[in-house]
């Protein structure tokens, strides 16, 4: 498979597996809170990653390991406990994605990011009310395996892969396209109708998707070769050339 078709195939991977969240985020509300199956799915993932750190034993800076902490709060704590728990308060799974998927907006004017002390202690307090304990619902236990596998390692593991080959904007845009995905996968799964007024903002965002991924649209690859900026005259040899 050439680099098109490879780019291809992770750009609907991510749309898919990135959407597998909000599904199991209504999957596993239905029996538990948000902050339970959020705590249950990151301790399932953690002890993943922790034997595969133990066998590849990579070497990680403190620097590194504050900075990888630091991105681990903001995932739970800014963004996943907010979207789970808003499915969990009624919020149909369509609507949370297509909030969730204004993330361009954040990234095209991103700026350097900062938690709170609060923040970084949230799941520490979270632990001492007694939101870990799991209920005995099996249907549970599938929306953590779910989460686990397709959310965090499928998820996030193709939207690492596609920032790294097309960088962060085009990994961003790409979640334009999850709310349609979602609301489809939603309707399918439990029968749950988009709602009216969540249809035009889901057609937007994929037409915005569209015109921004369109050939042209995005700035190349750093990989490949860009073109001199400054064209050059018929009377002047190319920059750089040598006399």
């Amino acid at each position: 498979m050439d680099r098109r078709g490879t780019d291809a195939a992770l750009a609907v991977g991510l749309v898919v597996l990135w959407s597998s969240g909000f599904v199991g985020a209504q999957l596993g509300t239905g029996s538990a809170s948000a902050t339970t199956l959020l705590a249950w799915r990151f301790l399932g993932a953690a002890v993943v990653l922790g034997l595969v750190v133990a066998v590849r034993r990579p070497h990680l800076s403190r620097g590194d390991l504050w900075r990888h902490a630091v991105l681990g709060v903001l995932i739970q704590v800014a963004y996943l406990e907010g979207v789970v728990t808003g499915i969990e308060l009624g919020v149909p799974a369509g609507t949370a994605a297509l909030v969730a998927a204004t993330q361009p907006l954040l990234i095209a004017a991103a700026g350097p990011e900062r938690t709170s002390a609060r923040q970084r202690w949230g799941l520490a307090v979270g632990a001492a009310t007694g939101e870990l304990r799991a209920p005995a619902d099996p249907t549970f236990w599938w929306a953590v395996g779910w989460t686990v596998v397709l959310s965090s390692f499928g998820g996030y593991g193709t939207y690492l892969l596609v920032l790294r080959r097309s960088g962060a904007m085009r990994a961003s845009v790409l979640l334009y396209l999850t709310p349609p995905v979602t609301a489809l996968w939603v309707w399918a799964m439990f029968g749950q109708a988009p709602e009216p007024l969540a249809l035009p903002g889901a057609i937007a965002a994929a037409v915005g998707a569209v015109l921004v991924l369109a050939p042209g649209r995005l700035s190349r690859s750093p990989s490949r070769t860009r073109r001199d900026p400054c064209p050059s005259s018929p009377d002047r040899p190319p920059t750089g050339a040598r006399p």
